[in-house]
């Protein structure tokens, strides 16, 4: 499934919440749920920079598409981690670099997020492309 095709899902599933703070406490929920990394993962070259929570971002490339996965010690991160590598995973490099992550603005998830969460997540974004501009 394209970036496009996929934003626009996720547009339609959390639209069912009538507001932001809803759709928020959904995403951190989700991420509550997620599976753990498997333990020989956790380590030192997949912890993301700069995050105030340990987040372990997991990238792989398989057949000409970058798959991600991730587990922080915070629910928010979590969730929010989780939906970038949901979103992105699957996904060809070419793709992730020229779609950017504008769907947490226009859920109204990054109105919920203090400034530090937001460049957390533009760092998880970052690694993400730098990932995919070194797949290709």
């Amino acid at each position: 499934m394209k970036l496009a095709d996929k934003q626009a899902q996720l547009m339609e599933d959390l639209s069912i919440f009538p507001d932001s703070y809803e759709r928020f406490s959904y995403v951190v929920d989700l991420g509550a749920r997620r599976p753990p990394l498997d333990e020989a993962l956790k380590r030192d070259e997949f912890i993301v920079p700069g995050c105030t929570s340990q987040l372990w971002l997991v990238p792989s490339f398989r057949e000409g598409f970058c798959h991600f996965a991730s587990q922080a010690d915070s629910p928010m991160v979590q969730g929010l981690a989780g939906l970038y590598c949901d979103y992105y995973s699957g996904a060809p490099p070419e793709e992730i670099i020229s779609h950017p992550p504008t769907f947490l603005d226009e859920l109204g998830l990054s109105a919920h997020l203090s400034q530090t969460r937001r460049q957390g997540m533009n760092i998880v974004w970052n690694t993400i492309r730098q990932f995919a501009e070194n797949s290709k």
